[in-house]
């Protein structure tokens, strides 16, 4: 689900939400995961409490890097992880100086943990379907370490 300014995506992992929260609090095992396929990290560094600033580097295979970078707003354990999001580099479409604001909220659930991730004030349409095709990817991604770490 999108609308002109943010993206809406919900997935559901067969796994307990403690599990999932590690997978997005440990920066070392993001590494396996965050990045869409095309485009995966390899570089994180975080310093996890409220205010604390994040930082990534997602590298193409062609070489070229894209910077990310933001600060911590809410830490709820296993429940909620909210947090800003800008590009730092200069050759994104978004540009630098662009901050949106992204929710992750953790539910148990039959299945295992629904993950549902809101991402918003984006600046255009277009821009809101390029985060939605990379999250898509990165969440495949990430279903894969969860699938693999069993």
């Amino acid at each position: 689900m999108t609308d002109a300014s943010g993206l809406h995506i919900v997935r559901t992992f067969p796994c307990a939400p403690d599990r999932l929260w590690q997978a997005w609090t440990d920066w070392e095992r993001a590494l396996a995961w965050w990045g869409p396929v095309d485009w995966p990290a390899v570089a994180m560094e975080a310093d996890l409490r409220e205010g604390g600033e994040w930082r990534a580097e997602l590298r193409s295979a062609r070489g070229e890097s894209l910077h990310q970078a933001g600060r911590f707003l809410e830490i709820t354990p296993q429940t909620r992880l909210a947090f800003t999001f800008q590009w730092v580099s200069d050759n994104h479409e978004d540009g630098p100086g662009v901050e949106t604001h992204v929710v992750v909220e953790f539910t148990e659930v039959p299945e295992g943990t629904q993950m549902d991730f809101k991402q918003t004030e984006l600046v255009s349409s277009e821009s809101v379907t390029g985060h939605t095709a990379g999250w898509n990817s990165t969440f495949d991604r990430l279903a894969t370490d969860i699938y693999g770490s069993e």
